[in-house]
């Protein structure tokens, strides 16, 4: 009897200090020319994004879908990248938090081959805040 309790205290004390997970993940997906190439969620340490140069053609577009679970339907959004000195590359707005944000990846490539650039960060926001979230790091091999 008493092992039967040893073993239920044990199990109600790890129950306890178990780590509870959100029921509703913000996530967002990213598309290159519409094949899904990678999924984040708000969870992820370090989101980074690896695309081979050579697999991008003139023209291909990079499109963000991004999902969270208390969606804003009318509410202007924002994708922003910038170089990995800080500077802004170029800024997309959408309308809602299920509309698409696209561009031309080759805005970035450009870049890229020109200048010094290490990566890239893409960043996310709602109704012009100041809380940018950070989508992910992008670089090219």
């Amino acid at each position: 009897m008493r092992l039967i309790i040893l073993i239920l205290f044990l199990f109600a004390f790890n129950a306890s200090h178990a780590k509870a997970l959100p029921d509703t993940v913000t996530f967002w997906q990213v598309y290159l020319d519409g094949y899904l190439i990678k999924s984040f969620n708000e969870n992820e340490r370090n989101p980074t994004l690896t695309i081979d140069l050579e697999k991008i053609t003139k023209g291909n577009k990079l499109l963000i879908k991004y999902f969270r679970d208390t969606p804003c339907s009318s509410c202007p959004t924002h994708l922003v990248i910038y170089d990995d000195a800080k500077n802004e590359i170029l800024s997309v707005t959408g309308k809602g938090t299920f509309s698409s944000l696209s561009f031309s990846i080759n805005r970035l490539t450009d870049k890229w081959s020109t200048q010094t650039i290490k990566y890239f960060e893409a960043y996310y926001f709602e109704n012009n805040s100041p809380h940018h979230k950070l989508l992910f790091t992008l670089k090219f091999q």
